[in-house]
C-alpha cells in the first residue's frame, strides 16, 4: 500500500526532522547534460512566469517514493529514497551553488552582506539538519561509493571553490559534469545583473523558484516488503534502468538478510558499475554468451541472467545454500567482467606475458581496429582454460585469437559471408571450453572453424584476393588488415612463396589505428604522371602496402621514383622490398608483385585448412 501527498521541494527537504538516503542496491547518479539543462531551463521559465503574477507558479517535478527506515533520539526520521534520487541530488547541487555565490557576495560587498548571509542560512536549512544537542547531519546521503565525492562537491560549491574532478567511476563523471553545468550557468546569469543588490535578489528568486514552485507527489509505502520490486518498476518507467542496475538491485534483494554475502555483492557491483552504462551492458552481454553459448530468449538480458545464468527462483526465499551458490556465480561473473574489460579495450589480459609484443597486438587490431567484438565471448572462455600438456593458458589463448583473426578475415572480410557462420562456432566453442576445460583446446576450435565452406574457400581464396579493391569512400578495414597480416609474415616466406616457419615477426609494432594504406602508384596521380596501364589497377593489393600515418606526408601523389627513397628507409619490410627490387614501377612490376602478394596471403589464410 502507498500513501500519497503533493508537496513542494521546500516542504520535504527544508524540514530539519527529515533526512534522506540512497540504499546501495540502487543505481548511481546518471543525469547527463540534457537532463540537467532541462531542469535549469524549467527553473528560468518559472522565474519568468513569476514576474507577471503575485502567485507563485507551480511546476510538476515528478514523484518521490520514500520509505521511513529509522528515527534517531532527536526525532529525526531517515527516509530511503526509492525514486527521486536524481532530482534530489541535482536540486541540492543547485542550492549549494546558490550558497557559494551568496558567500562570495557577502565577502566582497558589505552593503549586501545581511541579505547574502540570510541566503546562506536558508540554503543550510536545505543542506543540513541541526538540532540542539545533536551533531549536524547532511540532509541527503548518497550510496557508499558516491557519498564522499558528493559531500566534497557540496562543500566546494558552498564555498564557491573549484571542484576537483574525479573520473574513477562514471557516476563521479556525471556528478562533476552536473555541478560544472550548474555553477557555470549560475555564474553566467549573475553577470547579467550589474549591481550586488540585483544579484542578491536574483539568487532569492532562483532559490524560491526551485524550492517553492517545483511540486512533487510524495508516495510512502506502508511496508518495506516490496521495496526492491517497487524500485525496479518505478525507475524502469522513468529513466529506464539498465540491465546491470536491475541485476544489482536483484542481487542485493537476494542477499539482503546475509550481511557477509551482501557486503561482498555490493563490492562486486560497485566495480561492475564503475564503467559507463553502455559498456557495462555490453560486458554483461558478452559474459552471458560466453557461459550460456546462445543469445537469451527472454524479453531482456536481466531476466535471462536471473532465470538462466544464475538459475535463481524469482519469487522464492532462498536458502543459505542457494545464496552461497548465487554469490559464487556472481564472483565468477565479476572475474569474467574484469577480463572482458581488457579484451574489449584491446589490452592483453595476461600479466608477465611470455609472448612478443607483435603477438599481443593482434588482440587490439582485431577487436578494436576491426571491431570484431563477436569473438569476445569465446576469448573470455579461452582465458579461463588452465595450462595442459606443456601449453600455457596464455599460449592457448593466443592460438584461439589467431584463429579468430584468420577466419574473420576469410569469412567476413574476403568472402563477405554472414557472421552467423562464425557466431555459432564461437558460441559452441566458448561453452565447450568451460565444460571440458581439461581437454578442449585451440586445435578443437580449429576443427570447428575449418568446417566453414572448405571447398569454396580453398578454391576461390586467391582469386578473391586478386579482386579485392581499395574503396576511396571507406577506411577499407579488410584490405588494411590483409596488408598488416602480410607485413607481419613477410619474412616467413622462402623465394618460392612457401611458409617456412609458423610465424616470424618483422620487429615492427603494427597497431591498426596507427597505420594507413600506401599506394605505390598514386591513387590520384598528377596529370603529367598518369600511367594509362596502371590506372585500372591502382587500387589492387599489388599496388598497396601498409604504412605509418603521415610517413609519406607530402609525397602521396608523387611518382614512384620520388617516393622510392622513403620506402627504402621505411620501418616496413614490405615497403623496403618494393624499393629494393623495383627501380621503376610499371604494369610489369605491378603484375609481378600482385601475383606474389596474393599467393602469399592465400597461403597464410589457408594454412589452417592444411
Amino acid at each position: 500500500m502507498l500513501t500519497s501527498r503533493i508537496r513542494t521541494m521546500k516542504e520535504i527537504v527544508r524540514n530539519r526532522d527529515c533526512l534522506y538516503c540512497v540504499n546501495n542496491y540502487q543505481r548511481f547518479y546518471v543525469w547527463d547534460d540534457n537532463k540537467v539543462n532541462t531542469y535549469l531551463s524549467d527553473i528560468l521559465k518559472v522565474i519568468g512566469q513569476a514576474q507577471s503574477t503575485p502567485v507563485i507558479p507551480k511546476h510538476f517535478f515528478g514523484q518521490f517514493i520514500v520509505l521511513q527506515i529509522e528515527e534517531d533520539d532527536r526525532g529525526r526520521e531517515t527516509f530511503e529514497v526509492i525514486d527521486g534520487q536524481q532530482r534530489l541530488t541535482t536540486f541540492l547541487l543547485l542550492i549549494a551553488s546558490i550558497k557559494g555565490q551568496a558567500k562570495k557576495l557577502s565577502i566582497e560587498h558589505s552593503e549586501v552582506k545581511p541579505s547574502a548571509d540570510t541566503i546562506i542560512q536558508e540554503c543550510d536549512y536545505y543542506l543540513f539538519s541541526e538540532k540542539e544537542g545533536a551533531p549536524r547531519k547532511s540532509k541527503f546521503t548518497l550510496s557508499v561509493r558516491d557519498n564522499e565525492y558528493f559531500t566534497e562537491i557540496i562543500n566546494y560549491l558552498s564555498s564557491n571553490r573549484t571542484v576537483v574532478e574525479r573520473n574513477q567511476y562514471i557516476s563521479h563523471v556525471h556528478l562533476f559534469r552536473a555541478q560544472s553545468r550548474i555553477s557555470n550557468w549560475l555564474a553566467t546569469l549573475l553577470l547579467e545583473h550589474e549591481t550586488p543588490e540585483s544579484q542578491v535578489n536574483f539568487l532569492i528568486r532562483l532559490r524560491n523558484a526551485a524550492s517553492e514552485a517545483f511540486q512533487i507527489v510524495v508516495l510512502k509505502p506502508t511496508s518495506p516488503k516490496f521495496t526492491y520490486r517497487l524500485y525496479q518498476v518505478v525507475n524502469d518507467r522513468g529513466e529506464p534502468l539498465k540491465d546491470s542496475e536491475l541485476l544489482k538491485a536483484k542481487s542485493i534483494e537476494i542477499l539482503d538478510s546475509s550481511p557477509d554475502f551482501l557486503s561482498e555483492a555490493q563490492r562486486i557491483w560497485d566495480d561492475i558499475l564503475s564503467d559507463s552504462g553502455k559498456d557495462t551492458d555490453n560486458y554483461l552481454k558478452w559474459c552471458y554468451l560466453s557461459k550460456m553459448g546462445q543469445e537469451w530468449k527472454q524479453d531482456r538480458l536481466y531476466r535471462a541472467y536471473v532465470e538462466e545464468y544464475f538459475a535463481t527462483p524469482d519469487n522464492a526465499i532462498l536458502t543459505e545454500e542457494q545464496k552461497n551458490a548465487f554469490l559464487t556465480s556472481l564472483q565468477d561473473l565479476h572475474a569474467d567482467i574484469i577480463v572482458c574489460r581488457k579484451i574489449a579495450s584491446g589490452i592483453w589480459p595476461y600479466q608477465n606475458s611470455i609472448l612478443q609484443e607483435w603477438q599481443r597486438n593482434v588482440l587490439k587490431n582485431l577487436v578494436v581496429g576491426m571491431r570484431h567484438t563477436l569473438c569476445i565471448p569465446l576469448l573470455i572462455s579461452a582465458y579461463r582454460q588452465p595450462a595442459i600438456h606443456g601449453v600455457s593458458s596464455e599460449e592457448n589463448f593466443y592460438k584461439c585469437l589467431e584463429l579468430c583473426e584468420d577466419f574473420f578475415i576469410l569469412v567476413k572480410g574476403l568472402f563477405k559471408m554472414r557472421e552467423d557462420k562464425l557466431k555459432k562456432r564461437y558460441y559452441s566453442a566458448a561453452v565447450s571450453m568451460r565444460e571440458h576445460a581439461d581437454t578442449y583446446r585451440s586445435r578443437d576450435f580449429k576443427n570447428e572453424l575449418v568446417q566453414i565452406e572448405p571447398v569454396l574457400i580453398r578454391r576461390e581464396c586467391e582469386q578473391k584476393l586478386k579482386d579485392i579493391t581499395y574503396n576511396t569512400k571507406s577506411d577499407n578495414p579488410a584490405m588494411k588488415y590483409l596488408c598488416i597480416l602480410l607485413e607481419t609474415y613477410w619474412r616467413c616466406f622462402d623465394s618460392n612463396g612457401r611458409i617456412v616457419v609458423s610465424r616470424v615477426p618483422n620487429g615492427t609494432s603494427l597497431i591498426y589505428t596507427e597505420l594507413s594504406l600506401e599506394h605505390i602508384y598514386p591513387k590520384t596521380a598528377k596529370t603529367t604522371d598518369i600511367d594509362a596501364n596502371l590506372e585500372p589497377h591502382k587500387n589492387k593489393l599489388g599496388n598497396i602496402f601498409v604504412f605509418g600515418n603521415g610517413d609519406n606526408s607530402g609525397l602521396e601523389n608523387s611518382p614512384y621514383e620520388q617516393k622510392r627513397e622513403v620506402y627504402r628507409t621505411s620501418r616496413f619490410v614490405s615497403a623496403n622490398d618494393v624499393a629494393l627490387t623495383n627501380e621503376h614501377w610499371t604494369i610489369t612490376e605491378f603484375q609481378n608483385r600482385h601475383n606474389n602478394v596474393c599467393n602469399k596471403l592465400s597461403r597464410l589464410l589457408l594454412r589452417f585448412y592444411e
